[in-house]
C-alpha cells in the first residue's frame, strides 16, 4: 500500500509542544563551540540563560575522550575521563568532581533530551582552559590532549550526519543507550530537529508482547520543514539498527513513498500503519 509520508507543523506543536522555561533565552546570535581550535556540532545547540552560558555536556565531554553514563532513575550524568570522575544532577546548582562538591552557576538542565551545563563547570570538571568570547557568541575550548573526531557526513548548516556502530543487541536497553549514544536520540527514545520535537521515535514493547519495538515518523522530506532532510539520514541508521542487510529496502520503501503494510526484514514480522489525523507512519516490528 502506497504511504505519502507527510509531516504537519501544527499537529507537531499539538502532540509535542516544544517548552522552555521563561528564564532560557536561545542567543541572538548562534553560539558556537571551539574544541583546540575544532569547531564542534550539537543537535541542541548551547543556550544563555541568566547571564550563564550553557553548554551540551555529552558532547563536549566525549570530544575530550570522557565517557558518559546517565541514569534515568536518579536523573543524573557521569562522565569519566582517566582518574578524574565527574558527577551532576538535573536541577541542582551542586556537581562533585572526585568526590568532592563543587557549586554551580546555574543548575545543569535537560533541553530536548540533552544534559545542558554551564560553561566554567566543563574548565573545572577536566581542567580545561575555557574562554567565553562574547562580541563573536563563541565558546573556545583548549586542553592538553587530543580532540575526538565526529564522524559523518558534514552538510552545509553545520550538522554532523550520525553513524551507526554497534550492532543490535538482543537486550534492549543496549539498543536504546545505542540510538542515543551514537543517532542523537534522547534518553526515552525520540529523535528530534531544531525547535521540532519527536519527529523520529523508538518505542520499547513489554516484555511479554510478541513485538520488539514500535518505530514512528512524524515527517521525511516535506520541504516546509527546515531541516526535514535529516530525517531520513537518521531513518537509514535506524534501520541498520533494526533490519540489519535489509536496512536499504526498508529505506527505499519509505523515500518512494511506497510502504507495504506488511512484509518481513531481517527475519522480522513488520506492520505498518498510517495515521490521517498526524500524518504519521509507524512500523511495528517483531522479534528476530
Amino acid at each position: 500500500m502506497k504511504y505519502f509520508i507527510k509531516i504537519s507543523i501544527l499537529a507537531i506543536g499539538l502532540l509535542l509542544p516544544f517548552t522552555l522555561s521563561n528564564n532560557n533565552v536561545e542567543a541572538a546570535t548562534p553560539i558556537s563551540v571551539k574544541i583546540n581550535s575544532q569547531e564542534l556540532y550539537f543537535d541542541q545547540q548551547p543556550i544563555m540563560e541568566n547571564g550563564r552560558v550553557l553548554v551540551p555536556m555529552r558532547a563536549i565531554f566525549e570530544a575530550m575522550g570522557a565517557k558518559i553514563e546517565w541514569s534515568d532513575r536518579t536523573k543524573t550524568v557521569k562522565a569519566t575521563n582517566g582518574s578524574i570522575i565527574v558527577s551532576l544532577t538535573l536541577n541542582s546548582k551542586q556537581a562533585t568532581i572526585n568526590g568532592k562538591k563543587k557549586d554551580l552557576d546555574v543548575p545543569g538542565k535537560s533541553v530536548n533530551g540533552r544534559t545542558l551545563v554551564p560553561l566554567r563547570f566543563v574548565s573545572e570538571a577536566l581542567g580545561a582552559n575555557v574562554e567565553w568570547k562574547s562580541n563573536q557568541s563563541l565558546v573556545l575550548i583548549t586542553f592538553d590532549g587530543e580532540v575526538k573526531e565526529q564522524t559523518g557526513k558534514v552538510y552545509p548548516d553545520g550538522w554532523v550526519a550520525p553513524v551507526l556502530k554497534t550492532p543490535w543487541s538482543s537486550d534492549p536497553a543496549v539498543n536504546f543507550r545505542t540510538l542515543e549514544n551514537e543517532l542523537g536520540f534522547n534518553n526515552r527514545g525520540v529523535y528530534s530537529l531544531p525547535s521540532y520535537p519527536g519527529v523520529i521515535s523508538v518505542i520499547g514493547q513489554s516484555s511479554s508482547s510478541s513485538n520488539e519495538v514500535g518505530i514512528k515518523f512524524m515527517g521525511w522530506t516535506d520541504p516546509a520543514l527546515k531541516y526535514s532532510e535529516r530525517i531520513p539520514v537518521v531513518a537509514k541508521e535506524v534501520f541498520k539498527l533494526y533490519f540489519g542487510s535489509d536496512a536499504n529496502r526498508v529505506w527505499n520503501y519509505f523515500n518512494s513513498n511506497d510502504i507495504p503494510e506488511q512484509f518481513t526484514a531481517n527475519g522480522r514480522k513488520v506492520t505498518a500503519t498510517f495515521s490521517p489525523a498526524d500524518g504519521s507512519v509507524s512500523l511495528t516490528l517483531g522479534h528476530k
